[in-house]
């Protein structure tokens, strides 16, 4: 199976832009400059520069039945001036929708019409465009069906994202995007998302939405064996949204996030070559610029959770997978305290140690942010002495310990460790 390429929403695998090869598409680039932790008081934040890269790509371009090639290269210069998008890569992925027609989909909410477009889409053959009567007043609108291909999601449990292009013309009236898919109308997994897969807001034109599988709120019994034959997707917006005839969808898919490759990026240069210009293809060179110069993954995975601790100190172990040193975000959640006068945070492995003199009390939270070389108490970035630890990839023991003035009491703390994870 080919693999999905995109560079923010824009598919770049699709058969109007065919990828031939792809040059430097490793998760990490050659000498990556190490950073050094602060080691003072009063650093709370530190910048973090490494080394960018450029990676090349080879293809052709083409025209399709419906729009010229001329058409085809207007669309991909538009997207390719969009900046500091992802460039994401999926390799191991299956599609619900293979979008060759809009049989089978069927109106929901204000929707009133269903159409199979054949010029602006970004999968298979075409995307469903549907229209929207406002006037209807369901507050969203909307599109279904009960026969997209099944798949079985059995070995990978609650893993991976399910993800889906829509298309918006008034993006500032849209407040969410929903999603269902299960097995039929009464078992089923739904979500709302609230902006692009990259962290970028709606915006009209092509949106790529990406809602993990552990996120999603479960109706009913999920048969994983047979699922995802039962799809709806639903647009929902303001007041001010007015009718329109532009909405589309673009396809939905399922892939295995743990395998996808995510670069922060924008496009340096974009040439069609005139050498092999014909009247329906076109050979292209795209050189895209990774700025961090390593991959991420676009979601958070829990590699470790304690609850109910009741003592002083606090021990654990964690275990982290990847190519380049990882970046956690450690969270201190604390249901009951007394007398704590600050809280020592240790990675026993790499013998680095941060301490936080701050009094905390019942329902505080205390984020230790590596990535973003932050701390903060209840949302409020705080001083810190030492360093922040560094963690390395495989065992890691940690400890927590609690400072106090006098008789300390802690209670049920929770400890979780948020790999925001460089692969």
């Amino acid at each position: 199976m080919a693999y999905l390429v995109l560079y923010g929403s824009q598919n770049l695998s699709n058969k109007k832009f065919l990828i031939n090869n792809a040059t430097n598409l490793r998760s990490t680039s050659i000498g990556i400059q190490s950073i050094q932790n602060a080691r003072f008081a009063g650093s709370t934040i530190v910048d973090k520069k490494i080394n960018g890269k450029s990676i090349s790509m080879n293809g052709v371009i083409q025209a399709t039945d419906t729009l010229s090639l001329q058409d085809v290269m207007k669309e991909y210069q538009l997207a390719f001036n969009q900046n500091h998008r992802f460039l994401r890569v999926s390799t191991n992925y299956h599609v619900f929708t293979p979008m060759i027609d809009s049989l089978g989909w069927q109106v929901n909410s204000d929707t009133t019409n269903i159409e199979f477009d054949e010029e602006v889409f970004q999968y298979g053959e075409g995307s469903v465009r549907f229209n929207a009567d406002v006037s209807i007043g369901t507050g969203s609108t909307g599109i279904y069906t009960d026969s997209a291909t099944k798949f079985d999601i059995s070995s990978y449990g609650n893993g991976g994202n399910f993800e889906f292009w829509v298309y918006l013309t008034n993006s500032k009236s849209v407040s969410s995007l929903g999603f269902v898919i299960g097995s039929d109308v009464e078992n089923f997994l739904y979500a709302e998302a609230i902006c692009q897969y990259d962290g970028t807001s709606f915006g009209n034109g092509w949106n790529y939405i990406s809602i993990g599988h552990v996120d999603m709120g479960t109706a009913g019994i999920i048969d994983p064996y047979s699922f995802g034959s039962v799809i709806a997707i639903y647009i929902g917006y303001d007041g001010e949204m007015i009718d329109t005839n532009e909405f589309r969808l673009g396809g939905v898919i399922w892939q295995e996030e743990d395998r996808s490759i995510n670069y922060k990026a924008y496009i340096s240069n974009f040439i069609a070559s005139g050498n092999y210009y014909e009247i329906d293809h076109a050979k292209y060179n795209l050189e895209i610029f990774a700025y961090e110069g390593v991959s991420e993954s676009t979601g958070d995975f829990n590699t470790y959770a304690s609850t109910g601790n009741a003592s002083a100190t606090t021990n654990g172990e964690i275990v982290l997978d990847g190519t380049y040193d990882p970046l956690p975000v450690i969270t201190i959640d604390i249901n009951s305290a007394t007398n704590v006068s600050g809280i020592n945070f240790t990675n026993i492995t790499t013998e680095d140690s941060v301490e936080i003199i701050q009094a905390f009390v019942a329902g505080e939270k205390l984020i230790i942010d590596t990535n973003n070389r932050m701390i903060t108490k209840n949302g409020e970035a705080v001083d810190y002495d030492d360093v922040l630890p560094r963690f390395e990839l495989g065992k890691n023991d940690i400890q927590v310990s609690i400072i106090t003035t006098g008789e300390e009491s802690v209670e049920k703390t929770v400890q979780n460790i948020n790999l925001i994870g460089e692969i």
